[in-house]
């Protein structure tokens, strides 16, 4: 058995000769041998790897001397020089000053390493020229625009100059979103972000306060007199907050987290305080006992663009008033809720009509019904004609783009009193009882994303209803646990839907999560009609490995009936293997799991 001084000898020769490999093989040996010098040898080794520029090798080589021997200067050169040739001169730097900390004042070479230290710190300060100091201020602002508010808080931190730079450049803070802090935020920072913008701020969004900074933060905003965009997410009162800002005439988007529980009574406030409000946002609304729309409400809210309202509070009454909406729900405005069969006069009528609110560009509308105690709420039901009953005026929608309803069942009536503008429409849970059939419908030429998930309304009769009768140009269809509607049910719908709406088979999106009898055979079924399907959602349905396969073949065969997928989803498939989800990422399937 060779020593490892021989070893070591001959790789410095076969280095000097150029066989590099070579080299690193009679090193690697050479470490093996007991008594071997590691340091010198790994030292010979990383120069070598830099020679093949294996720079990741050389400089685990050069971290590994530091770690057998921290008093040995070789370790600490080494790395610096791998790190030099990797165009990383500030990690190097790093390095020299890391280990001038280490070694001791009396060590032989540490005079090497301070000179190495010296002359690349200066070389660095020649090379470092401040971008925001060469560029003309207008380009400057321009950049920054593009970093998020975190990043531009981080970016004070670098050095003095960029803090004052920064600092005094109120546009940079007239948005203040603190989403992305990765610690509670107290309210010292608040103030300060309020006053580099002079307390002249436009958009708030208050998240990961510190709860006792919470009063704090919210007094100061409240004293910016151009605010508009105000958005909590922390735990507060609502009387405090609505007291605090309703002098801020400017506001136009109010978001109000579930920690924030705001009485329905409340809505009137808030939509005649702030006139020129376009977007409210309210995650968690108490149902009020008050009588709904008692002359409060603006008779015209011609900015309001967007509402959300979202409650979990069970209640007894149909419906729950914390959803209520004037004129956007079946309930009268002069009507007290719980009346279920009202008798109106012909004055009385007049009166209603005269006083309900108009929302005339009113785009998107969510309710949003998740009761602890579970009770069906019929979503526009159909109304019975009573004798000696005044019919009331027929349901007319505002020009809406965007609906969802959760937790609410839909009535008979629901397809034919839709908009014709609607282009994203959302249904999910509500009763677990199945509604009656729709009676009619019309034509939504316009809607490209229909999403229906949980819903027990949902079957073959009025998925066909949905998807043929609007004769809508879907691109995006999602029918998720639905148990109501199988998989033969769902091709009844595509044979009629080959005859009577055709641009369904242009889907680029499509989700059947936990649909009975869907498998492998009953995939390629569905696939081969959508040919221009890009996202395809299976999961917790009794596919397997071979489905993943199929498509991801599918991705490099032309002349393959099923489409060229981007994205499958198939989690909660309990007979998709790992082995199938990796073939079907080597060929460039995006697998979701």
């Amino acid at each position: 058995m060779r020593s490892p001084s021989a070893l070591h000898a001959q790789g410095q020769k076969l280095y000097q000769k150029g066989d590099f490999k070579a080299a690193i093989s009679a090193f690697t040996e050479a470490l093996k041998q007991k008594d071997a010098d590691t340091v010198g040898i790994l030292d010979n080794r990383a120069a070598t790897y830099c020679k093949l520029e294996q720079y990741d090798q050389a400089r685990r080589d050069a971290k590994h001397m530091i770690k057998q021997a921290k008093e040995d200067e070789r370790g600490y050169l080494r790395c610096a020089k791998v790190l030099l040739l990797e165009a990383k001169p500030e990690k190097a730097l790093e390095i020299y000053a890391y280990g001038l900390k280490v070694l001791s004042s009396a060590h032989p070479r540490r005079d090497i390493m301070e000179q190495l230290h010296k002359k690349l710190e200066d070389r660095m300060k020649l090379n470092r020229k401040d971008p925001f100091t060469m560029l003309p201020l207008e380009m400057a602002a321009l950049v920054i625009e593009y970093f998020s508010f975190k990043d531009i808080v981080g970016i004070l931190r670098v050095c003095k100059s960029w803090e004052r730079f920064f600092g005094n450049m109120r546009e940079l803070w007239m948005k203040i979103d603190l989403t992305g802090a990765r610690q509670k935020v107290p309210w010292t920072a608040v103030r300060a972000y309020i006053r580099r913008s002079r307390g002249l701020l436009t958009h708030a969004t208050f998240k990961n306060l510190a709860l006792p900074s919470t009063p704090k933060s919210i007094e100061f905003l409240s004293r910016c007199p151009r605010l508009e965009h105000l958005e909590l997410w922390v735990n507060h009162d609502f009387k405090d907050i609505f007291q605090k800002f309703k002098g801020c005439k400017s506001l136009k988007n109010i978001i109000l987290s579930a920690e924030i529980s705001v009485p329905h009574s409340c809505l009137e406030k808030l939509l005649t305080q702030f006139p020129k409000l376009e977007r409210i946002e309210l995650w968690s609304v108490k149902h009020s006992l008050l009588t709904i729309g008692e002359g409060n409400w603006p008779r015209s809210l011609p900015n309001l663009r967007s509402i959300t309202l979202a409650t979990q509070q069970a209640v007894s009454t149909a419906p729950p008033t914390a959803l209520v909406i004037p004129n956007l729900d079946h309930v009268s405005p002069n009507i007290l809720p719980g009346d279920s069969s009202p008798i109106l006069n012909t004055d009385d009528l007049a009166k209603s009509l005269t006083d309900i609110p108009n929302y005339p560009s009113l785009q998107e509308l969510r309710l949003d019904w998740e009761p602890p105690v579970y009770r069906p709420w019929l979503f526009f039901p159909p109304l019975q004609e009573e004798e000696n009953e005044i019919p009331p005026p027929p349901v007319q929608f505002p020009p809406l783009r965007r609906l969802e309803l959760n937790g609410l069942t839909i009535g008979s009536n629901f397809c034919s009193i839709l908009p014709t503008t609607i282009q994203y429409l959302s249904l999910k849970g509500g009763s677990s009882r199945s509604t009656a059939d729709f009676f009619d419908t019309q034509r939504l030429e316009k809607l490209s994303t229909l999403m229906l998930k949980d819903a027990g309304w949902v079957n073959v009769n009025t998925a066909t209803f949905m998807i043929c009768g609007t004769q809508a140009p879907l691109r995006v269809l999602h029918i998720d646990e639905c148990f109501n509607l199988s998989d033969g049910c769902f091709m009844e719908v595509l044979r009629y839907a080959s005859e009577h709406n055709p641009e369904i088979f242009n889907l680029t999106e499509l989700s059947l999560v936990q649909m009975q009898g869907f498998d492998d055979a009953f995939m390629k079924r569905v696939c081969v009609q959508f040919p221009k399907l890009k996202v395809l959602n299976l999961s917790k349905t009794r596919i397997t490995g071979c489905t993943i396969r199929d498509l991801a073949d599918a991705r490099s065969n032309e002349s393959s009936e099923l489409p060229s997928l981007d994205r499958l989803f198939v989690r909660g498939c309990e007979s998709v293997s790992s082995d199938a989800i990796a073939y079907g990422r080597e060929r460039g399937l995006e697998v979701i799991s």
